[in-house]
């Protein structure tokens, strides 16, 4: 009994490990827009982005890297001069304005009046 509650924690603790490893991600972008900023995360991670390419801004360029860096370090980076934000459910990340997301409340309800 204990060996097998044992190796169910390890195989556990494994696991985690893993998942941990998998959201650490190392970037170089020399001279990339947004659009093929986020191509590049979509390839380089386990993320699937979804933004309206009208909410993009393509005239700005990054030229930067990133080590062992998770999602929400690099976004945290990138998305502010564009004057955009971003929410995570499970594997996706959405892209949206800054104003958007102001506008939603705890439970990511989008609040219109008018």
């Amino acid at each position: 009994m204990r060996k097998k509650a044992l190796l169910a924690f390890i195989l556990t603790l494994s696991a985690i490990l893993v998942s941990a490893q998998e959201n650490r991600l190392s970037l170089t972008l020399n001279d990339l827009n947004i659009k093929e900023v986020i191509t590049t995360l979509e390839q380089s991670s386990v993320y699937s982005f979804f933004y309206r390419d009208e909410e993009l801004d393509l005239s700005r360029r990054y030229n930067q890297d990133f080590t062992d860096a998770t999602i929400n370090e690099i976004l945290n980076q990138l998305l502010p001069d564009q004057d955009l934000t971003y929410q995570i459910s499970g594997r996706t990340i959405v892209i949206l304005p800054q104003v958007a997301a102001e506008m939603q409340d705890e439970s990511g309800a989008l609040m219109i009046s008018g």
